[in-house]
């Protein structure tokens, strides 16, 4: 699930590049893909041992995976995209840089917050019905990328 909110990330993050008289180097490409897919794939694997260290004997594990897998991954990613998104990097002379208020303004952590809680309850109120595979959080992972991204 890492590997692929890292190649999601980097294909919304590379939309910058589309802009026009904006100074991208030639390596930005590659280090954005090698940068994202490496981070969240280690964050990833990261909540997949987390999860497994503190579930590894609870009997209903595989009844409510998927409610763990919003607590253990959705959740530490939503806030991480959200926080890191917000930093200010100092670009060189040479490139044009934004800089972006930290204030809030389309109120998007409130936003995720409320999918997120929707989310946990669905997912625990569905106990019964057909699991699905984690892979299937993707449409909720382009939400939080697209609430992040274009407030």
């Amino acid at each position: 699930m890492g590997i692929m909110t890292g190649l999601l990330v980097t294909l919304f993050d590379g939309l910058y590049i589309l802009i026009p008289h904006l100074y991208v180097p030639y390596s930005y490409p590659f280090l954005l893909i090698t940068f994202n897919t490496l981070f969240w794939a280690t964050i990833g694997g990261l909540s997949g041992c987390t999860l497994w260290f503190f579930l590894r004997n609870r009997e209903d594990l595989q009844e409510k995976e998927d409610c763990y897998w919003v607590l253990f991954f959705l959740l530490p990613f939503s806030m991480m995209y959200g926080v890191l998104g917000r930093l200010y990097i100092h670009m060189p002379m040479g490139t044009v840089s934004y800089r972006e208020s930290f204030f809030d303004h389309h109120l998007s952590f409130a936003w995720v917050s409320l999918i997120l809680l929707f989310l946990v309850l669905y997912l625990r109120k569905r106990r019964n019905k057909r699991m699905f595979p984690s892979i299937f959080f993707t449409l909720e992972i382009v939400t939080v990328i697209f609430l992040f991204q274009f407030e």
